[in-house]
């Protein structure tokens, strides 16, 4: 089930086939809109955007693909097909679609056109689906996968969604902290990376020290050594708020 303000939305795959059933809360006249007489496989994975769901399925012959549909009139408006376990993101606009080892393909969220490509290679794949993020600037967060044996399987870079730009880091930052890092302190591992926050542009990493003692570090995309932390013992997690 999804909502948004004027609208209640249920997903259903079954003996009816797959259907989508969108109810206005005010009226409560309900709309149902048959996407496939079969029970479909991934069926029910959506997002609800500016007045839009976008639906992410395989469809009957197991082609994954999204559907943009209007919430006032039940209408598809556009139709978008893709590889198999893509991760589509809306972000200020936009439809983000990433896959393992190719570029990002942008795309305007509206009329499915392509907009760009960012010719990034092994962008960290989380699990395929569709998401929204929500993005009170044009800058976003991407990384970079580094190649092994680097320290650390990423290095962060800000990304503007507005001239689909890299505007800050890249590949190198994660190895300009760590040497960095080795200037101001005695270090017994290299750093690993926990969070990072594109408002403040603040990136928090932890490392061990040369008599084993784990210390926080704050840092920067101009790879600065702002502030160490000593701490009791390793961190599992580290959120920046």
């Amino acid at each position: 089930m999804r909502r948004s303000d004027q609208n209640i939305i249920l997903l259903t795959s079954g003996g009816l086939g797959s259907n989508i059933y969108i109810q206005d809360k005010d009226t409560g006249e309900c709309l149902t809109i048959n996407i496939s007489d079969e029970i479909l496989s991934s069926f029910g994975n959506s997002v609800v955007y500016d007045g839009v769901i976008y639906l992410y399925h395989y469809d009957e012959s197991n082609q994954l693909k999204v559907l943009s549909i209007e919430l006032s009139t039940g209408n598809i408006v556009n139709e978008l097909a893709l590889d198999n376990d893509a991760v589509v993101k809306i972000i200020n606009n936009l439809l983000f679609v990433q896959y393992f080892s190719s570029p990002l393909t942008i795309y305007n969220n509206n009329t499915f056109e392509l907009i760009d490509e960012l010719q990034i290679d092994n962008i960290p794949i989380e699990v395929s689906g569709i998401y929204e993020i929500d993005s009170s600037s044009d800058n976003i967060i991407i990384n970079f996968v580094l190649a092994s044996p680097s320290a650390s399987p990423i290095s962060p870079a800000i990304y503007d969604i507005s001239t689909f730009e890299i505007i800050k880091g890249g590949s190198q930052l994660y190895f300009d902290i760590s040497d960095n890092l080795i200037d101001e302190a005695d270090i017994g591992s290299p750093p690993t990376i926990y969070d990072t926050d594109v408002q403040s542009e603040i990136i928090v990493l932890s490392f061990r020290d040369i008599s084993g003692n784990y210390n926080l570090l704050y840092s920067n995309f101009d790879a600065d050594i702002l502030k160490i932390i000593p701490l009791n013992g390793e961190p599992t997690e580290v959120f920046i708020h």
